[in-house]
């Protein structure tokens, strides 16, 4: 999913070079996404330099890093941050003309550029489909929309 976020990215913006990361560096969850990123970053031209960021206090630091390194873009994995957090980096970003990519849509809805990644509010939705049709004691593939996804998914497979 990374690697697809940085493509759209560049395609955005493609005279970007470098790329501030920013990551918390203790966060397995990231730093195992994160692997992806390099390969996508050398095929397209581009040097993603990492900033950790743990929390919402080390914006400042992580502001300072990016415009240190100037970097051309921001990359911003899921950090705990508030939303007012969020407009910080936004407002930096477009102080500085630095186009963003967030992997949560709610990002953008605060101010950055663009987000790839998943749907949290459509997939809570179709857990609760799912919730549903077991509570009421049919077989969570017996609703419609599970089969046609089940059939869909062995077609791509080859498991017909």
């Amino acid at each position: 999913m990374v690697s697809k976020a940085l493509e759209f990215l560049k395609e955005a913006a493609p005279s970007v070079s470098r790329v501030a990361v920013w990551i918390d560096l203790t966060n397995p969850g990231q730093t195992l996404a994160d692997q992806h990123l390099d390969p996508a970053a050398e095929r397209l031209g581009v040097r993603a330099e990492r900033i950790d960021v743990r929390t919402a206090a080390n914006l400042d630091v992580a502001f300072a890093a990016a415009l240190r390194q100037r970097a051309e873009a921001v990359f911003v994995h899921p950090l705990p941050l508030e939303l007012r957090d969020v407009r910080r980096i936004a407002q930096f970003a477009i102080t500085n003309r630095l186009p963003t990519m967030a992997l949560f849509p709610q990002f953008v809805r605060e101010g950055m550029l663009m987000s790839y990644g998943p749907n949290f509010a459509e997939g809570y939705r179709r857990a609760g489909t799912y919730i549903d049709a077991i509570l009421i004691g049919r077989a969570p593939t017996s609703s419609g929309r599970c089969a046609r996804w089940q059939k869909r998914a062995r077609g791509l497979s080859g498991l017909s």
